[in-house]
């Protein structure tokens, strides 16, 4: 029997199902009308390398999740599609990547429909219909396609190309257009990317809640006539938390509207009555909660657990039954409950916490609510709560906050998990307001500063004055974690060549060094000097310590007084220091005379003048007298 399918060049029929290309992974079961992959496959060698549906209607292309832990799966080859066809269904969410040799990616032709139910598909060219009344549906899938230049890179799909859950975010701009997906300004797209919209796991009368209707949840509500009043009147009675994933109705009778919850929380406030099932759905615990009462108005409206969701009831009112099918759990935590038909079937068993059965009596729990028989269902469970929040808080001291790091007022927290403002319990607190806001960074702008010859200099940052954390600019984006990476350091001195300074009677001697970078900067050093006389000449020392310094030394001749004109020395001049003067400048050998004395002109030389002016001054020639006369030489 042959199936219509072809994969490469093998055509799909009873003999080769089980393994088409004889490698394990491509199977095809007739009973389900699926196309299972197993692993990547190789058509580019094939005559026809695709894979081709050409009459299977309704073929699904997926894979077994229970014999691989493949989630991705390439396919280096073309989809041809020519009867409707389906990739993924929607709870797989598996990894699709089609690279053909040539020609488009995906080709749909014969009037057929293919809908793109996986994560991600992405197919290396285009995804072109024929123009003969194909149809393309993209659901809660991430696409990506690529264009030739003139033909888009999604064309030719005549009854319509429809986008659910998700949205085109490449070319900004681009849309679907008649058939094809086109620009903002109507031209081919070149590269097409489809990205999947955020998902929450609740459906309102079979509508799932998206990013996209979560601003106008009430308006999913219309099947019961309460819930259209207070949305056409905005009174509000549902919403929904993304960040704990929880749906709150309050205040609502919600008789004719359907709530399948596939892993979203239930939280009730205030009296909220249901007329149809609310069902959980799916192998998640699914926590019901809240401070009201869920009551069923219906025989037929109950709480149901499927496929092994597990319900977790916690510190709420219940008036309604419980009803489970496959291997889910209930716990039941510090809550109130009326089943009037009973709580059955919990195949992963019932716990009750803080909270036991008061009807019937003698019941058994296990995995329903039995008589005291242990295995007969019993109707008309009540459930009460024993917990008592006063037996049970313990006190939280008061955490200031800081900076970075929200803190908290005193308050007393119940095993339960509720908080009160004492141990009395009967404040209660939320989340919110137990919590003292972070304050935030005061920041104080540090300005750079050059490094001197003594003292660091640092960069330009940012401090906080209450934690004196340090960032590099105010957008904190970046903080100083080594707080020495800003300084710089000090350049020390480059002192220049030290200059000496002696004393006018050479008794010390000045060093000095003046800083080159900063001329205040200047060391100095003055030390007492020593001397030793040689004949008519003294040479004075100075020894420094600083090792800028060296020990500095000057010769000076000694000076004396001597009165001019006494040649001889004798303290009189006379005519005795006139005749050795004028045989001095006569140069007679072997006469010594004092040469200071004998420079009475003061001319530096000693000759006849100098002897003349003696000689009348012994004469007693008027006028000579001022030439003797004491000096110091």
């Amino acid at each position: 029997t042959k199936y219509g399918i072809v994969v490469g060049d093998t055509e799909v029929n009873s003999r080769n199902a089980d393994d088409i290309l004889g490698d394990g992974k491509v199977v095809y079961s007739k009973l389900t009308n699926n196309l299972y992959l197993f692993d990547d496959i190789d058509l580019s060698g094939c005559a026809s390398p695709s894979i081709r549906n050409e009459s299977c209607e309704g073929l699904t292309i997926t894979t077994d999740d229970s014999k691989t832990e493949k989630t991705s799966f390439t396919i280096k080859g073309g989809l041809e599609i020519m009867a409707d066809t389906f990739i993924d269904p929607g709870y797989r969410h598996m990894d699709y990547k089609f690279t053909p040799n040539e020609g488009d990616a995906v080709a749909v032709s014969n009037g057929a429909s293919l809908t793109l139910n996986c994560k991600c598909f992405t197919a290396g060219g285009i995804i072109a219909g024929s123009d003969t009344g194909e149809q393309l549906k993209i659901n809660y899938c991430e696409l990506e396609c690529i264009g030739d230049g003139e033909r888009s890179a999604i064309n030719g799909f005549k009854n319509g190309i429809v986008l659910e859950n998700c949205k085109i975010t490449e070319p900004e701009g681009a849309e679907v257009n008649g058939g094809a997906v086109l620009t903002a300004e109507g031209d081919p797209v070149e590269k097409l990317h489809i990205d999947r919209q955020k998902r929450y796991g609740v459906l309102v009368n079979l509508v799932q809640l998206t990013e996209d209707n979560l601003d106008v949840i009430a308006e999913l509500f219309t099947k019961s006539d309460d819930a259209m009043e207070k949305t056409l009147n905005g009174e509000e009675f549902v919403s929904f938390d993304p960040e704990t994933n929880t749906l709150t109705l309050k205040d609502v009778d919600l008789s004719g509207d359907v709530l399948l919850f596939t892993d979203s929380n239930l939280n009730i406030e205030g009296d909220v009555k249901f007329g149809k099932l609310i069902s959980f759905m799916g192998e998640n615990e699914f926590r019901i909660s809240g401070s009201g009462t869920l009551t069923s108005t219906s025989e037929s409206a109950y709480l149901y657990s499927i496929f092994g969701a597990s319900l977790s009831i916690s510190e709420t009112t219940i008036n309604s039954d419980i009803k489970a099918i496959t291997d889910g759990s209930l716990t039941v935590f510090s809550s109130d409950i009326n089943a009037p038909k009973g709580i059955s079937e919990f195949e992963g068993g019932i716990v009750l916490k803080e909270c036991s059965v008061k009807s019937p009596a003698k019941a058994v729990v296990g995995k329903s609510v039995y008589k005291a028989d242990g295995s007969t269902v019993a109707d008309n469970v009540v459930i009460s709560n024993t917990h008592i929040h006063t037996e049970k808080v313990v006190k939280v001291k008061a955490v200031d906050a800081t900076c970075e790091t929200d803190g908290n007022v005193e308050y007393y927290q119940c095993t339960c998990g509720r908080h009160f403002s004492d141990e009395t319990a009967t404040v209660e607190y939320t989340d919110e307001e137990l919590v003292i806001p972070a304050t935030g960074h005061i920041l104080k702008c540090v300005h750079a500063n050059t490094p001197t010859c003594l003292e660091d200099g640092n960069e330009e940052y940012y401090i906080c004055e209450i934690c004196e954390k340090m960032f590099t600019d105010d957008t904190m984006a970046t903080e100083i974690t080594d707080k020495d990476s800003v300084v710089k350091k000090a350049t020390g001195h480059n002192y220049g060549s030290p200059v000496y300074t002696w004393s006018d009677d050479f008794s010390q001697c000045k060093a000095e060094c003046v800083c080159l970078k900063d001329s205040e900067h200047i060391i100095s050093e003055t030390k007492k000097s020593s001397y030793t006389t040689h004949g008519n000449t003294r040479i004075y020392a100075a020894v420094f310590n600083d090792p800028h310094f060296t020990n500095q030394s000057i010769t000076v001749e000694i000076m004396k007084t001597v009165l001019l004109g006494d040649v001889n020395s004798d303290d009189t001049v006379d005519s005795l220091d006139a005749m050795l003067l004028a045989r001095y400048a006569a140069a007679w050998s072997g006469i010594v005379i004092d040469t200071k004395a004998a420079d009475l002109n003061a001319d530096g030389k000693v000759d006849n003048a100098d002897a003349m002016i003696l000689a009348r001054y012994v004469a007693g020639w008027d006028g000579y007298d001022e030439y003797i006369v004491t000096k110091t030489v």
